[in-house]
């Protein structure tokens, strides 16, 4: 983003000066682009008689989180916007059509951009800035005010420009209260930029989901893809395929073995009939910009995205070497059709980090899902119990119970760690890195476990995790029993 500097923080000396005109942050703009050395280095805005009207300065566009201590260092960076002009193909208005009043709090370069094509597609909206320097730009055409306006009949969304991301704040860009201009930005222009790779597909449009995995774990993973899979295809008016591609340099996450794969790939079908080697020879493909960390109001996925149950049972589909793996796995359970199965889920290890059970409901304990188990297998008529569990405590807590002679498990590696010291993921790059751990290995055997646990006429689990999840979305079977502790199952059953 190209800012206007505080008097105070200017540079004695620039080297480059450009006049003042309404176009200078789009002028700007393309000489930072060109001119990448630069971007340390100041410009001075001058007017006709080459005084000095104003400095400009490109900055990262860095994430701040207003939650974390001072002492917290991100080093998190949302995309820049290098191409977009006041006409450019495929914007979208959606999110800006309703909004009555744009209250804007500082003039910079995606203020002014997203002013723009308000005042020329929307002109009968109301822009106001409490920047008086906004009359440089756009004269009488803005109203400067000194605080926002209120008006309980017209939707009056505050505009900011520092990139906050917190739960919190993404409740505000939904609800239309309160935004950043890279939220503007990225609402309009998120589908204008299309590449050509090639010749194929000329009247086909792709919309290529390029999200880091990074630290997620494989069901949240898959959520997230696929919720951004079902946005660009409700996005009719748009006409914009879909496809997913994993495969980033510097994202180091559980799966891929420190290489740059599509992990996606790896484990299941396009979520198109296009692959992506069809996609990577087409006239016109969109990247998409969800490692723009919410910058997107049409990305953000957040709580308020809860039902993702249906989008798995519409979208995820196993690749074929997957899915006859999985199918091999369950036929050695030795578990004969037509018995009555009881899946148990004990997540443990580091969901018992105080940090990361303030997300979830603190695991019950090894003991406690054993008796929990107990007292449902019995009085459910179940044939046998499916043991699903990463924890190596629970796991033989439970094979030592009188359970263990009805209870069927898959092969695993299972951890004891300190959850107060240690997390998962931590361990998992650790040992992927040094050639410990196959984490294409280990996440194709958990999936096994997901596809059996799918398959369980009931389901009793320690606390709400990514197993249960993808058992509650995927499964074909009227559930007989549910218990998740710490959840209402009723009101699990309708989020999920």
């Amino acid at each position: 983003m190209i800012r206007i500097v505080e008097e105070d923080k200017r540079h004695p000396i620039t080297k480059k000066i450009m006049s003042h005109n309404k176009d200078i942050f789009t002028q700007a703009r393309d000489f930072y682009f060109s001119h990448e050395d630069y971007r340390g280095e100041q410009i001075s805005v001058v007017d006709d008689e080459g005084k000095v009207l104003y400095t400009l300065e490109w900055q990262p566009n860095k994430i701040t989180y207003p939650k974390l201590s001072k002492d917290v260092v991100l080093n998190l960076y949302v995309s820049d916007f290098w191409n977009y002009e006041i006409d450019s193909p495929r914007m979208d208005f959606e999110y800006i059509r309703d909004i009555d009043i744009f209250a804007f709090k500082e003039i910079e370069e995606y203020s002014v951009a997203a002013t723009k094509v308000i005042l020329k597609y929307f002109p009968d909206k109301e822009v106001c800035f409490v920047d008086e320097r906004a009359r440089l730009f756009f004269g009488d055409d803005v109203t400067i005010i000194k605080e926002v306006p209120k008006d309980d009949n017209k939707t009056i969304l505050k505009v900011g420009s520092d990139m906050i991301y917190s739960i919190h704040f993404g409740a505000e860009v939904l609800a239309k209260r309160h935004a950043n201009s890279i939220n503007l930005m990225s609402s309009v222009y998120w589908l204008s930029d299309a590449r050509t790779f090639g010749e194929k597909n000329p009247d086909k449009v792709f919309y290529v989901i390029k999200s880091p995995i990074a630290s997620s774990g494989l069901v949240k993973f898959i959520s997230f893809l696929l919720f951004f899979t079902s946005v660009a295809y409700n996005k009719k008016d748009m006409k914009v395929i879909p496809v997913i591609d994993t495969a980033i340099p510097g994202d180091d996450n559980q799966f891929n073995n420190a290489t740059t794969k599509d992990v996606w790939g790896m484990f299941f079908k396009p979520v198109s009939e296009y692959s992506l080697e069809d996609v990577y020879n087409s006239r016109n493909v969109i990247i998409g910009m969800e490692g723009k960390m919410g910058a997107n109001p049409y990305l953000m996925y957040v709580e308020y995205h809860s039902n993702i149950g249906s989008l798995m049972k519409e979208y995820l589909r196993l690749n074929e070497e997957l899915n006859n793996y999985c199918e091999k796995v369950r036929k050695g359970l030795g578990i004969e059709t037509g018995s009555k199965v009881l899946g148990v889920v004990g997540r443990g290890t580091d969901f018992n980090n105080p940090g990361v059970a303030a997300l979830h409901t603190l695991p019950l304990d090894a003991a406690g899902i054993v008796d929990k188990a107990r007292e449902i297998y019995t009085s459910g008529g179940y044939d046998y119990i499916f043991l699903a569990t990463e924890d190596q405590k629970v796991f033989d807590t439970f094979m030592a119970s009188d359970l263990g002679k009805v209870t069927k498990h898959i092969e695993q590696n299972r951890y004891s760690i300190d959850p107060k010291k240690e997390l998962l993921h931590t361990k998992y790059l650790e040992e992927s890195k040094s050639g410990k751990r196959d984490g294409y290995e280990e996440a194709r055997v958990y999936i096994s476990i997901l596809e059996m646990l799918r398959r369980c006429d009931g389901i009793v689990a320690s606390t709400d995790c990514g197993a249960v999840d993808y058992a509650m979305a995927m499964t074909d079977n009227e559930l007989q029993d549910l218990y998740i502790h710490g959840e209402d199952s009723n009101v699990f059953l309708k989020n999920k």
